[in-house]
C-alpha cells in the first residue's frame, strides 16, 4: 500500500467513529462502575486509587472536593487515554511487537502527563494552602 492510501476521507471518518465509540464505551463503563447503586439505596461515591493519588500528591483539601465530579473527570481522562492509544495503534501498520511497544510508551506517557496537568489544575482550585 502507498502512503496516500491511508489518508482517504473514509479512513479518517472510520478512525473518528472508532475513537468516539471506544471513548463512550469506556467512559460509560468506568463512570457506571464508580457510581453504581447498591440495592435500592442512593448512589455510592467511591474513593478510588486514582482519587487518592491526586489528593495525596497534590495536597488537596478533601472537604472542598466533590467526589462525584472528581470521578466524572477521571472517567473522561481514562476514556480519552484508552481511546487515543487504541486508535493510534490501530492506524499504524507495524509488526505487533512494535505496536505493543509504542502503545506501552504512549499509554504511560499520557497517563503521567494528563494526570499531572489535571492535578496541578485541581491544586490551584482545591489546594490546602489556597484556603
Amino acid at each position: 500500500m502507498r502512503v496516500g492510501d491511508y489518508m482517504t476521507l473514509e479512513n479518517i471518518l472510520l478512525n473518528i467513529i472508532f475513537f468516539l465509540s471506544i471513548f463512550f464505551i469506556i467512559f460509560l463503563a468506568d463512570f457506571y462502575i464508580l457510581s453504581k447503586e447498591k440495592g435500592k439505596k442512593r448512589k455510592i461515591e467511591k474513593l478510588t486509587s486514582q482519587d487518592m493519588y491526586i489528593i495525596k500528591k497534590f495536597n488537596l483539601n478533601e472537604q472542598l472536593l466533590s467526589l462525584r465530579k472528581l470521578n466524572f473527570h477521571i472517567s473522561i481522562i481514562n476514556a480519552f487515554i484508552i481511546a487515543f492509544v487504541s486508535t493510534f495503534v490501530s492506524i499504524t501498520n507495524f509488526h505487533i511487537g512494535i505496536q505493543m511497544a509504542i502503545s506501552f510508551v504512549l499509554l504511560f506517557s499520557l497517563i503521567y502527563s494528563i494526570y499531572e496537568i489535571y492535578g496541578r489544575h485541581m491544586k490551584k482550585k482545591y489546594g490546602k494552602n489556597n484556603e
